[in-house]
């Protein structure tokens, strides 16, 4: 095919791919996350879920909930064009790592393995270190 007519078929085809995209809704951004939009997306799929404490991500990617100590929590984070949301437990955490202000939480899944938390205020920091944490104890414990 010469060239004169390949450019402008390839042009054309990119600019209709990219508005079927942008129509569609592939480039609307995600709505901002609220405490009580993430309790209540969290607890339409675990409805007793009770948290005491919300410990909000710095960079705004989303949320950790804090029941009591020794309980899961709960994980709201943004992941691709959704908030998705998980039960933390001693079963479905792999690691923590911490180097404050990063508070890293490795999963046992696929979907979602690795969240990074940056948490500014120390207070927050200490009471998700500490909550999860516990968790982690327990399922070395169950071992």
């Amino acid at each position: 095919m010469p060239l004169e007519i390949l450019v402008p078929l390839i042009a054309i085809g990119l600019v209709v791919i990219i508005a079927t995209v942008h129509l569609l809704g592939g480039s609307a951004r995600l709505p901002v996350l609220t405490a009580e939009g993430a309790r209540q997306q969290f607890q339409s799929e675990v409805p007793d879920f009770e948290p005491k404490r919300t410990v909000w991500d710095s960079a705004d990617r989303g949320l950790l909930l804090i029941q009591e100590r020794g309980q899961p929590a709960g994980l709201v984070w943004a992941h691709g064009s959704k908030y998705v949301t998980r039960v933390l437990d001693g079963n479905s955490l792999r690691s923590l790592t911490l180097a404050d202000p990063e508070l890293t939480i490795s999963l046992r899944e696929l979907t979602l393995r690795n969240v990074t938390f940056l948490i500014d205020d120390e207070c927050d920091f200490v009471a998700a270190q500490e909550a999860l944490e516990s968790l982690l104890d327990s399922s070395n414990e169950r071992s």
